[in-house]
């Protein structure tokens, strides 16, 4: 009883205290560096870009709540070491030091997140892996620095600025304990879908426009089959194996997997346990080019879809897409493909029109079985997609009448070129979902169309789009010049480069405005709206660009 109420002994409890507190408080303060790391699929330079393209906001925030924390410390130790406070001195600078640390978290709470951190079973293994690290790097200042408590307390304070190193390192030594893991699980997945020797499997990959095309497959396909989707943006290895694992039933016919890539052997990789007997290869285009570096690159992950096609089955290839031509012709499986006003393709589509009630056109199946297609979705990148999902379908064996019950039957895509009409009579065009070169070409198509006086478009810009950033942007200013009245543009990112492509066009310079965020710009602009207005919000950044 003696030993635990020695002073020495007391002091090394209040030691692990600190240390147990300091890594809990480090890993809330890791949050924004968690939560980028998942957006970019856990890979570290996702971070480092992130804290680049932010100017390392959140980490000069984090550093000079750290290094405030450490002056103060040194300051009171400094004005107090001629009196006989001794260690307590230490404790107090640790407790204000702990008081920086929840304001900061407190803080950045209350900065409302497009996609919150999701506590996935990887997430909370990192997580602890990180407490840990943090741990004994504190307690390790603690103990083994020189008999000096206000030295030891001093430099506690600056751990903060060790987190994205130890984020990324931590990251970096789970990542194959991570590769362990997720083997077993695609292993488990194998072999449960070699119980399912019924399931028609279908891969769908591209660019951009892969969620639209699997929600519209889905909808048609599901007026003769019982079909199984991989939900929202779910395109990766692992949200793949969760859907197959937990979702999968007996009575399932089809199952649809989106597939997205951001390095060659993306595609190849989840074909190889989800073995697509059909693929749909939406489109080729320059997304992703930070970690593609080019657009060959692309062209190759695309086209690992189209290589794991066995003979049995086909691909189709949307050849309104210049870029998909390539693939289409290099493409040793089945193949067919379609085309907007093209006779010759499997299907095509004539006599568009688009207005604020949606779309209408004729469709034509292989050159002879037309009909009238009415659908609420907007934009002829949403056509090229509903083209695909009909080839693929009428090939599966639905009759012309169930695809034209399926079509009637479309609803948009939350934030992908949604209408939405206002109480206050004026229409909203909400194509927020991360945008791409032809999606916000579309997008402006769409807005030229419609009759009212102010067309206001809302936007940061493009991303993911490597060297070719500044080139897209300076031309998206100018594409914006030709049809809003009114242009706000959000964050600092491309702030410069697009007002430059407007102006060179032309527009007028009074009628940009800089706003910090969407929020802050639809407050300015919902204030005096009517039904003269129109709204386009194109392009709301994810987390890890802002």
């Amino acid at each position: 009883m003696k030993e635990f109420l020695d002073p020495n002994f007391a002091h090394l409890y209040l030691l692990i205290i600190f240390s147990l507190a300091n890594a809990t408080l480090l890993i809330m303060c890791s949050y924004k560096y968690l939560q980028v790391l998942q957006l970019s699929m856990y890979h570290a330079r996702g971070v480092f870009s992130w804290m680049k393209e932010s100017k390392n906001k959140y980490y000069v925030n984090l550093t000079l709540c750290s290094l405030f924390s450490f002056c103060i410390a040194l300051i009171l130790n400094i004005v107090l070491m001629f009196f006989s406070f001794g260690v307590y001195i230490a404790y107090i600078s640790i407790v204000i030091y702990f008081g920086f640390l929840v304001y900061f978290i407190v803080n950045n709470k209350r900065t409302p997140l497009k996609k919150p951190l999701k506590y996935t079973k990887r997430m909370y293994r990192l997580c602890i892996f990180m407490w840990f690290v943090s741990f004994f790097i504190t307690f390790g200042l603690f103990l083994f620095l020189p008999n000096n408590n206000i030295l030891r307390f001093l430099l506690v304070t600056l751990t903060p600025m060790l987190l994205p190193i130890i984020t990324v390192v931590s990251n970096w030594i789970m990542y194959p304990i991570e590769l362990i893991i997720k083997e077993v699980y695609i292993l488990i997945v194998k072999n449960k879908l070699k119980k399912y020797n019924h399931l028609i499997k279908i891969g769908i990959t591209g660019s951009y426009g892969k969620t639209s095309t699997k929600y519209i497959l889905r909808t048609i396909l599901s007026e003769k089959y019982n079909v199984l989707i991989t939900p929202h943006s779910f395109n990766t290895p692992m949200g793949i194996v969760k859907v197959l694992r937990n979702m999968l039933q007996p009575n399932h016919q089809i199952f649809i997997a989106e597939m997205g890539a951001t390095y060659v052997g993306d595609i190849k990789y989840m074909c190889n346990f989800v073995k697509p007997r059909y693929g749909i290869i939406t489109n080729v285009g320059n997304q992703h080019l930070e970690t593609f570096k080019t657009l060959g690159n692309i062209k190759k992950t695309k086209a690992e879809l189209a290589e794991a096609i066995p003979e049995s089955g086909f691909c189709v290839f949307n050849l309104s897409n210049i870029e998909s031509e390539d693939l289409y012709t290099n493409a040793k499986c089945n193949k067919i493909y379609t085309k907007i006003n093209d006779d010759n393709a499997f299907v095509t589509a004539k006599d568009i029109v688009v207005d604020k009630n949606g779309t209408t056109f004729t469709c034509k199946i292989q050159g002879k079985k037309e009909f009238k297609v009415n659908m609420k979705l907007l934009g002829e990148h949403n056509i090229q997609n509903v083209l695909e999902a009909v080839a693929l379908a009428y090939k599966l064996g639905l009759s012309v009448e169930q695809i034209k019950i399926g079509l009637s039957k479309l609803k948009p895509v939350k934030h992908r070129l949604e209408l939405v009409q206002l109480d206050n009579g004026a229409v909203l065009l909400d194509d927020s979902f991360n945008s791409n070169i032809v999606g916000t070409k579309s997008a402006l198509d769409v807005l030229a169309k419609f009759k009212q006086k102010n067309k206001i478009v809302i936007t940061p810009g493009l991303v993911e789009l490597g060297n070719r950033e500044m080139i897209e942007n300076l031309k998206y200013g100018k594409n914006i010049s030709k049809v809003a009245t009114k242009v706000y543009i959000v964050n600092d990112v491309h702030k410069d480069i697009i007002t430059k492509g407007l102006l060179n066009n032309g527009f007028n310079r009074d009628d940009i405005v800089y706003v910090s965020n969407f929020k802050t710009a639809w407050n300015m602009v919902s204030k005096n709206l009517s039904k003269d207005d129109v709204i386009l919000i194109e392009n709301d950044l994810p987390d890890n660009y802002v």
